[in-house]
C-alpha cells in the first residue's frame, strides 16, 4: 500500500517533447500528445522519475493532490486459495514483501492482476509497486504475470 499525495505536472510552455521521461515512468502515467508529455493522474505512483530525468529545468513538477490517494488491491476480494495457488506458481511467499521499498505483497500483487493488470506499467499503477527503487522488484513482477498467465 502506498499514500499518494503528489502527482507530477508537467509545464507545457517548457516541454520540449523529447520523450525522455516517457519510457522511464513505471506507472505508465506519461504520454506523449502533441510533442508534449501528459502525465495521467489516476496512475501517477509520484516516483519523481520524470522530474529526475527531464532535461528542462522545471519542465515537471510535483503537484499536491487535492486528497490523498491510496494504492492497494485488497486481495480478500477473491478466493484465498487461488491467490496462495497463483502465489505458491510464481514462487513467492503470498504474506511476503516483493517490493522492499513499497512493501507490497505477493498476494496484493496477484489480486492485482486478477482484477485486471496484465502490464508491470498495471501492476505499478495499481499497488504503487516501483515507487520507490524501481529495481529489485522488477523480477518478481514478471514472475507474477508469468504466474497468472499473462
Amino acid at each position: 500500500m502506498i499514500r499518494l499525495g503528489f502527482f507530477a505536472q508537467v509545464d507545457d510552455t517548457k516541454c520540449t517533447g523529447c520523450k525522455l521521461c516517457e519510457p522511464i515512468c513505471p506507472a505508465g502515467a506519461i504520454e506523449m500528445k502533441e510533442k508534449t508529455a501528459t502525465v495521467d493522474i489516476d496512475r501517477c505512483i509520484d516516483c519523481q522519475r520524470c522530474i529526475d530525468r527531464c532535461s528542462r529545468e522545471n519542465a515537471v513538477s510535483r503537484i499536491p493532490r487535492p486528497s490523498e490517494v491510496v494504492r492497494y488491491v485488497d486481495h480478500s476480494d477473491f478466493d484465498p486459495l487461488q491467490i496462495k495457488t497463483l502465489c505458491a506458481k510464481a514462487g513467492l511467499l503470498p504474506h511476503m514483501p516483493i517490493c522492499g521499498c513499497m512493501r507490497t505483497t505477493g498476494k496484493e500483487a496477484v489480486a492485482a492482476v486478477l482484477k485486471g493488470a496484465t502490464t508491470p506499467e498495471d501492476l505499478c499503477a495499481m499497488t504503487g509497486l516501483r515507487a520507490g527503487c524501481g529495481m529489485y522488484c522488477m523480477t518478481r513482477i514478471f514472475q507474477v504475470l508469468e504466474a497468472c498467465g499473462i
